[in-house]
């Protein structure tokens, strides 16, 4: 009997291939949803600040200050949602060429083509009895198409995949850093004083000690200067993936894994006949 009901479950798991596709990419949504309440939880403990301090130039420098590092849970639940996005992928150019009748064979997969030149290899392995009617979707979703092929999401994503299933797991950072601060001075401050801010440039790698801005005031006698920092308010971070090693720059956002996958898949749907459930038999 158990043989029986295996056999009958792999029999309806396999018949309805846009069912799985679906559940796969669901998955990642699932890992997307745990990452952001692993995340907000990790946040409400107050793990960044400011501290700020008079230097000899007499600038009142702000530096970002990190009381904790983010737990490797949040890397893990990372590296967990690119695995399944992938995997996603793979599983499209799979059942394409199973539902088409084709034979399958252990090279299929969803390929990732920087280079147009390269191309023609991966009709010829990866998408080897792959029906000639997909072939265009499958091409317009290669990073060639792209002005930078190397911040293409499907390009991002098989370096993300590779990385974290062979090599580490992605380390996360704040990747903005937004506060409003009040000042104590050492008088009071008169209307023709004048406060000037520098802030930190955009990219700027938001790591511990870091130097966030500089304040100092100006004033016709030239007495006055921030003694210190009396409040803190509307702080806030905003948190990504580290992708130097990935060729981005600290300026560069990650692209929008999940949209592009979940349009894949509405892409290739309607290639995925339904079956009946009716048409089930143990």
């Amino acid at each position: 009997m158990t043989a029986v009901m295996v056999r009958w479950w792999w029999q309806a798991a396999a018949m309805d291939r846009l069912d799985a596709l679906r559940a796969k990419y669901a998955r990642a949504q699932e890992h997307r949803i745990a990452f952001s309440d692993a995340l907000d939880r990790w946040l409400t403990s107050m793990p960044y600040g400011v501290r700020g301090r008079s230097d000899p130039s007499g600038w009142f420098v702000i530096r970002l200050v990190a009381q904790q590092q983010p737990p490797l849970a949040l890397s893990v639940i990372f590296a967990d949602m690119i695995s399944n996005l992938r995997a996603t992928l793979d599983h499209i150019v799979w059942a394409l060429v199973e539902e088409s009748g084709n034979p399958t064979h252990d090279q299929l997969g969803f390929p990732c083509v920087l280079d147009r030149k390269d191309w023609k290899a991966a009709l010829g392995s990866k998408l080897m009895n792959v029906t000639p009617e997909w072939i265009p979707q499958i091409e317009h979703a290669q990073p060639f198409v792209a002005l930078d092929a190397r911040r293409h999401p499907m390009h991002v994503l098989q370096r993300l995949d590779i990385w974290t299933k062979h090599r580490l797991l992605v380390p996360f950072e704040p990747s903005t850093f937004e506060w409003e601060a009040t000042y104590t001075v050492n008088r009071k401050i008169q209307d023709d004083d004048r406060r000037i801010e520098h802030v930190a440039p955009p990219g700027t790698r938001l790591v511990d000690g870091v130097e966030l801005a500089r304040v100092r005031f100006f004033s016709k006698t030239a007495d006055l200067h921030v003694t210190g920092i009396e409040a803190v308010t509307d702080a806030g971070a905003g948190w990504g993936p580290r992708l130097d090693e990935l060729g981005f720059s600290g300026e560069d956002v990650l692209p929008d894994l999940m949209a592009f996958v979940e349009t894949q898949v509405d892409t290739f749907a309607p290639a995925f006949r339904r079956h009946p459930a009716s048409a089930l038999s143990p």
